[in-house]
């Protein structure tokens, strides 16, 4: 049986989660816990406006759940800052899917502090792709 994994975050809106799972036709959720700014903006990282009802939603409903920031520092001010934004929003929670980091490169930007925050994103779940 092929599975289904929803990409969600504030641009899909308020979900009616009980739908979702009503529907059986959904394994698991890939949620965003963490923005950043636009394409050729200096990063500017922010908490997912829905990321607290997604999750809390998925955890109610028995939704397995995983969790993916966008990461676009580069420099290590930035990746700091980052790093800590996307610790700060997934403290105290337990994710049965993989905690996924999302680099962002833009015409000519280069995710330089990228593998220092990569690197230090180490929180328990499963592995990505395993």
């Amino acid at each position: 049986m092929s599975r289904t994994i929803l990409d969600v975050s504030r641009w899909q809106g308020r979900i009616d989660w009980d739908k979702v799972k009503a529907s059986g036709l959904v394994s698991g959720v890939m949620i965003r816990a963490m923005g950043n700014s636009k394409e050729g903006k200096p990063s500017k990282p922010y908490i997912d406006p829905y990321f607290a009802r997604n999750y809390a939603e998925c955890q109610r409903l028995d939704i397995p759940v995983g969790v993916y920031g966008y990461f676009k520092a580069t420099t290590k001010a930035q990746a700091d800052r980052e790093l800590a934004l996307f610790k700060q929003a997934l403290g105290g929670r337990a994710f049965q899917l993989p905690v996924a980091v999302s680099a962002l490169f833009g015409r000519g930007d280069r995710c330089r502090a990228c593998p220092r925050s990569c690197g230090a994103v180490l929180l328990p779940g499963p592995a990505a792709g395993g």
